[in-house]
């Protein structure tokens, strides 16, 4: 008899939609229900074995919204959190040392189009200091991973296999039909994800 134990469906569902579903047998095995989910605290996550920070703050902030609303606070005690991390302001480290900030959600994923900012650079909350890697960031980058679409692209590319992975189902269907546009398509979707200029279909780069 198998000892798996069933995960909560909105627990897997929040897990999905965030892109994290490699914690649902750690969830699961230690019957976290949504109830228990939404009391759970960046302590909780670690003991779950979530090193990650960038993922616990990422689970964090999608549950802030679930949380019963915070008292008014007196002057001088430390401000809440915001209730999503689009409502957060950064603060950069440059590669070439120094800060830059504080800059908005909208201001890292300007930069990020711009190839200004990379996934692996570092960036903390304005007012903390725990610094962790840009692309931790929800909705910043795709939970698509660019060497998976490359690969993919370059050895099943021809039947629209990179599309399908990507996203865009309408896209793989025509690749497919047309083997790779007689060839010519499946070159140039190679080299559309090998310089970056290929998104996934909610339109975000893809996670290097």
């Amino acid at each position: 008899m198998s000892n798996s134990r069933a995960l909560d469906p909105r627990v897997d569902n929040f897990l999905v939609r965030l892109g994290l579903t490699q914690y649902a047998e750690a969830f699961a095995s230690n019957d976290v229900t949504w109830d228990i989910l939404k009391e759970l605290g960046d302590a909780d996550l670690q003991a779950l074995g979530m090193s990650s920070l960038g993922h616990r703050k990422t689970i964090l902030g999608a549950l802030a919204p679930e949380k019963p609303a915070p008292r008014m606070q007196t002057q001088g005690a430390r401000r809440e959190r915001p209730l999503s991390p689009l409502d957060e302001h950064y603060v950069v480290q440059l590669v070439l040392g120094g800060e830059e900030g504080p800059l908005s959600f909208e201001d890292l994923r300007a930069r990020i189009r711009a190839g200004r900012l990379q996934g692996a650079q570092l960036v903390r909350v304005a007012d903390e200091q725990q610094w962790f890697q840009v692309r931790d960031i929800p909705g910043l980058y795709s939970p698509k991973e660019f060497m998976v679409a490359l690969l993919l692209s370059i050895f099943v590319g021809s039947l629209g296999i990179d599309r399908f992975y990507l996203g865009h189902t309408g896209l793989g269907v025509a690749k497919l039909l047309t083997c790779g546009g007689i060839g010519v398509w499946h070159l140039v979707d190679i080299v559309l994800i090998a310089i970056g200029n290929l998104t996934d279909a909610d339109g975000l780069p893809l996670r290097k």
